[in-house]
């Protein structure tokens, strides 16, 4: 997910999933219309914030809290 997206501004912040820009309704959405099973979850540049494992962890959370399962 990516925070501070506004139009074709370059500049951003990688956030935790639901935590940014990105639809994720949308995104189930379309998951449930094309057949997706499976999915990874990645975040860029973890390394740079405080607790990368936290990054992830509220990632799961907010995945959780919108009805994916994990």
């Amino acid at each position: 997910d990516m925070a501070g997206v506004n139009g074709f501004n370059p500049h951003c912040t990688m956030v935790p999933v639901g935590s940014g820009n990105i639809d994720w309704d949308e995104v189930g959405k379309a998951c449930e219309e094309t057949g997706v099973q499976f999915a990874e979850v990645e975040q860029d540049n973890a390394n740079d914030k405080p607790d990368p494992l936290g990054e992830m962890k509220t990632s799961a959370e907010n995945l959780r809290r919108m009805g994916f399962t994990l």
